[in-house]
């Protein structure tokens, strides 16, 4: 039986959940999650010719290998057995297209921190840098030690360059 213990993050007091028994950690409630979404759906990251990689629900796995799935667009994809795509989306370069499962948890949380994702690849490290950046929020941690930070220019001002908001970064305390 599924033993899910409800916690809260130290610092930010996020809710999130860990298995008794796995210890597999998740930031949506395990049990509302099997009621609420359909087990058999399958969503993947596929290449965009903008914003580098999107979400894609999984329709078919072939008998020959391919990958048949359906972007946001409504247009249909097929990603080949050896997983090089070469089309727009890649702009006419080939890309190695690793079919990263999408967990719907990194889709609604933003994490200030890259470790505390879900999923952590490429795709999701980007995304959420982007979305970071969307809302003004140029900083994001990796990892609990809080030694390394990425830091991405905004090209306007933040109002957050005052000496406080240098240390307050400069000098973050771990976990």
């Amino acid at each position: 039986k599924m033993v899910w213990e409800r916690r809260r993050t130290i610092e930010d007091g996020f809710e999130y959940f860990v298995h008794s028994v796995t210890n597999q950690v998740s930031w949506n409630d395990p049990s509302k999650n099997m009621e609420e979404n359909d087990a058999s759906d399958e969503y993947v990251w596929v290449p965009h010719e903008i914003h580098l990689w999107q979400v894609a629900k999984v329709e078919k796995r072939d008998m020959g290998g391919n990958v048949h799935v359906l972007l946001d667009s409504g247009k249909s994809l097929c990603i080949p057995p050896n997983r090089v795509l070469q089309s727009t989306l890649t702009k006419g370069k080939k890309q190695k297209v690793p079919l990263w499962p999408v967990s719907k948890s990194n889709l609604r949380f933003l994490a200030d921190d890259l470790v505390m994702l879900d999923h952590v690849n490429e795709a999701v490290i980007i995304r959420n840098l982007a979305k970071r950046y969307e809302q003004d929020e140029i900083y994001t941690w990796v990892g609990a030690g809080k030694r390394v930070l990425v830091s991405i220019n905004p090209f306007k001002d933040l109002g957050n360059d005052s000496t406080k908001d240098i240390w307050l970064h400069r000098n973050k305390t771990p976990n």
